[in-house]
């Protein structure tokens, strides 16, 4: 009985040894095919990403198959650039020097139609020119800054002397014997003793004629060439005599009255030699 019983039990012992080592074996594989199938699923995620980012680099085009805009130059940069050309040339015109001679003066009216007169009105005007041209930061002088009468030659003189970058005078118009005529008009003559080409009278003169018509909408009467004008003759800079409107006519006299129009024709003037200068500046 005790063989039996002891056959019995080996048998069981070996039964239960084979079914371990078959669970064994079963978890191996399990495990095995696990891990190929982490491995095969990585590598279609790291295939399908790459097929993905390889269409996204070549696709050019947007949702609506169209293509997509250029862009536009920085304006931050472009605005950059320009605020430092601007800072140059500003540092640049403390070096200049305008000179501005205000027409006639002293016992010397001009032209006046009862009270108004010339010499009152081409030296509030050009005060006031020299105080814009100042806060733009160009040196200025004057012939006169008072109610006298300055000499032709010493007019010019000044400039010369001076080193001036440019000449202005200021003057008002009349024409007692026609008073229909109305309109501002710049008088130059090219000397050819300043040996610029970039800014003579003549150019300087076109500007400052532009910068009146359009700012004091005035009739433009053009430029005239005056050789025998001694401010004009004797100039060894850009040199102009700046005629604002016509005392004798009625329009334009009220306008020659008027603050408002005195300080828009120094603005007028300003910009046209800070134009004028900015030439010399960019091409000097």
């Amino acid at each position: 009985m005790y063989s039996n019983f002891s056959r019995v039990m080996n048998e069981k012992y070996r039964i239960g040894l084979i079914g371990i080592f078959v669970l064994l074996v079963l978890l191996v594989i399990s495990a095995e095919y696990a891990t190929t199938s982490a491995k095969d699923s990585d590598i279609s995620s790291k295939a399908y990403l790459t097929d993905n980012s390889a269409k996204d680099a070549s696709d050019t085009t947007d949702i609506k198959g169209q293509q997509p805009e250029e862009r536009e130059p920085d304006k931050d940069v472009e605005d950059k650039n320009i605020g430092a050309a601007d800072k140059d040339f500003n540092e640049w015109l403390k070096n200049t020097i305008v000179a501005i001679d205000p027409g006639h003066g002293g016992n010397d009216y001009g032209t006046y139609y009862e009270e108004l007169k010339e010499k009152n009105i081409t030296l509030d005007v050009s005060l006031k020119l020299g105080e814009l041209l100042d806060k733009s930061g160009v040196k200025v002088i004057f012939s006169r800054e008072k109610d006298v009468n300055v000499e032709l030659k010493d007019r010019i003189n000044m400039a010369n002397e001076a080193g001036a970058d440019v000449f202005i005078s200021v003057h008002v118009n009349g024409m007692e014997d026609n008073p229909e005529v109305h309109g501002s008009e710049t008088l130059y003559f090219n000397t050819g003793k300043y040996g610029d080409e970039i800014l003579d009278s003549e150019k300087l003169a076109l500007l400052v004629q532009e910068k009146m018509v359009e700012k004091l909408q005035t009739s433009d009467r053009g430029i005239i060439e005056r050789p025998k004008l001694a401010v004009l003759r004797l100039a060894e800079v850009p040199a102009v005599i700046a005629e604002l409107a016509y005392i004798s006519n009625p329009s334009d006299r009220s306008k020659l009255e008027s603050q408002e129009y005195r300080l828009k024709a120094a603005e007028a003037l300003h910009d046209a030699i800070i134009e004028a200068l900015r030439l010399k500046f960019e091409n000097k």
